[in-house]
């Protein structure tokens, strides 16, 4: 690290301290300031760790639930046994494909094993 940052990261802990803040600030050398207790944060797989399912099943899955949406109207899909990253990707990529791009807003909820969907214009 160098003196200039340092000498900057030390005033910012100062003002912090000075504010009353709780804080805990990891340099990239490692070193620490502050103590502030720091949870584990959940790591979440890369694109490439993510189950793969055979050609066109997740399609099948997923396309009888947004068959007739209309506009406005939302959805919540139970992925049941799929992962629900895997099936909020492939719902993106059927309807920018199909539809064109903003067609449907998708959100996964880790929690549920649900995805929701949100159709932003009539889906055929």
């Amino acid at each position: 690290m160098l003196e200039v940052q340092r000498r900057k990261l030390e005033e910012i802990t100062r003002t912090l301290a000075l504010l009353g803040a709780k804080y805990k600030v990891i340099t990239p050398c490692g070193l620490e300031y502050g103590d502030l207790e720091v949870k584990e944060s959940r790591v979440l797989k890369t694109a490439r760790d993510l189950p793969r399912y055979n050609r066109l099943e997740t399609r099948d899955f997923f396309l009888p639930h947004l068959k007739d949406m209309k506009a406005g109207e939302a959805k919540v899909i139970n992925c049941g046994k799929y992962d629900p990253r895997v099936i909020s990707r492939d719902i993106s990529s059927y309807c920018v494909n199909a539809m064109g791009a903003g067609s449907v807003s998708c959100l996964t909820d880790f929690g549920g094993g649900a995805v929701q969907v949100l159709a932003l214009q009539d889906l055929r």
